[in-house]
């Protein structure tokens, strides 16, 4: 039972990386759209799309 303690234990310290890592890109992503505009971020976003 203890191997399965430490798996969860490493799984759960890899979850808060990426969560973290996560954060500071959307911290990142509200930075970009105040500098260009909500409606800029969302045209070129749709640009990139295919469709």
């Amino acid at each position: 039972m203890s191997k399965l303690h430490g798996k969860v234990a490493s799984v759960d310290e890899k979850v808060d990386v990426v969560n973290e890592k996560v954060d500071f890109i959307y911290e990142d992503q509200r930075s970009i759209k105040e500098i260009l505009g909500d409606h800029e971020v969302a045209i070129r976003s749709l640009r990139r799309r295919a469709v």
